[in-house]
């Protein structure tokens, strides 16, 4: 369905272009004299490439459909493709080099993920809506797959600040309550997850997330990526982790709120090492000279923002309320505390950003509309269910059933 492909699109775009500024920063490009080649094999650097664009590809094949292997060889090819594009980029980038090896082992990635979507199909195929239920027929999903290049954002602007790792524990927490919610009313009552493989899911889900941090960090990670299991597995068990409601994305959501209220809180507040300056600096742009954790971290709060936008549209999708009304709610939402943080940062060193400010909002917009098309799928898709079932001799003469699952192969 079109509906499917744009909003797949869109998310894998999104992915996309996370992974080319995790590849790219700190964007310093320059002329270079000779070609430049590091043939170099560095295990950590293999898993993190691989890490990299495995959701890449299980996102794509997601997307477009589970149509045979000519589809995985094509997404195969793409991410040959894009990860060569990205080491010819890093041959005039002044602090990295091109290397053949990335390019197999982004290639690896891609491939892996998209071999993982099509053993997550067989492996839950005994149930109807099974390819929306990994992703494009419910909105907290959507949740889960935003948070994923924020974790990596997270992971890469620790730097040199090792207390900087406990942002990623409510950013990992928060996905834990979306899965467990997710779970509690569709997987688990449907027997397609026991508790335990919803654990280990989440647990992983973390490590895909979190993987830059744990070549530096990895005894610190490990225990993190427990306690995302652990917590994951305890909520599973609850009795109470259950929505009176048949429709238990806002009761997940407001659940999980207040622990990507403390992220967003810690990270929107600036707190510059050598306090503030006693003159306001309202520059255009995040600095001239920013390094690139300086990047990263902005970059994390704008993903940050993208998130929050998604979560405020989704809040009111009962109201199913045009796009250009959720611009104005989000915007009533998310400029004044950007606003009140901008300012409070142009006391300090380097200074508020007009062009900060402006990107940031435009990132909440962002993830509105990115919520807005998934509510259009789910609308297309119960759409085509009604008509499955109002004109059945019809859908089966047309090739279609009445199930979700045909919907969602479909796209």
């Amino acid at each position: 369905m079109q509906t499917g492909a744009r909003f797949g699109s869109v998310l894998l775009a999104y992915l996309v272009a996370v992974a080319l500024v995790i590849t790219l920063v700190p964007f310093e490009f320059i002329r270079p004299a000779t070609l430049r080649f590091d043939l170099t094999v560095a295990p950590s650097d293999v898993i993190a490439n691989v890490l990299l664009f495995f959701p890449l590809g299980f996102l794509a094949r997601l997307s477009f459909g589970a149509r045979g292997g000519r589809l995985a060889w094509r997404i195969l090819l793409a991410g040959l493709l894009l990860s060569g594009a990205i080491e010819c980029l890093q041959e005039f980038e002044r602090a990295r080099f091109p290397s053949p090896i990335d390019v197999a082992t982004n290639g690896v990635g891609v491939w892996f993920g998209a071999m993982v979507h099509d053993r997550v199909v067989r492996r839950l195929a005994v149930d109807a809506g099974l390819l929306g239920r990994l992703s494009l027929e419910l909105p907290l999903m959507g949740i889960v797959y935003l948070l994923i290049p924020l974790l990596w954002l997270d992971s890469l602007a620790i730097g040199g600040t090792a207390e900087r790792v406990l942002l990623t524990v409510p950013l990992g927490l928060f996905g834990v309550v979306v899965l467990t919610s997710i779970h509690r009313h569709q997987w688990h009552l449907s027997g397609t997850l026991s508790h335990a493989e919803l654990a280990l899911l989440a647990g992983g889900w973390f490590l895909v997330g979190a993987f830059p941090a744990l070549p530096e960090r990895p005894v610190l990670m490990a225990v993190v990526a427990l306690i995302i299991t652990g917590t994951a597995f305890l909520l599973a068990l609850s009795p109470r982790w259950l929505a009176e409601d048949r429709r238990y994305e806002v009761w997940a959501i407001r659940r999980g709120l207040p622990f990507l209220a403390a992220y967003l809180l810690v990270l929107a507040t600036p707190l510059g090492p050598f306090g503030p300056s006693s003159q306001l600096n309202w520059t255009l742009g995040i600095g001239e000279e920013a390094g690139t954790v300086t990047i990263l971290r902005y970059l994390e709060l704008l993903g940050g923002l993208t998130l929050l936008g998604y979560i405020i549209a989704e809040l009111r999708g009962r109201r199913e309320e045009r796009f250009r009304k959720s611009v104005a709610i989000v915007c009533l939402w998310v400029v004044p505390p950007v606003t009140f943080c901008e300012v409070l940062r142009g006391f300090e060193p380097g200074g508020a950003g007009a062009g900060r400010w402006l990107s940031l909002i435009a990132g909440a917009l962002f993830g509105a509309l990115v919520y807005h098309l998934q509510r259009d799928h789910v609308r297309a898709l119960v759409e085509l269910r009604i008509r499955a079932i109002s004109f059945p001799a019809i859908e089966r003469g047309s090739g279609h059933s009445a199930g979700l699952s045909s919907a969602a192969r479909t796209d």
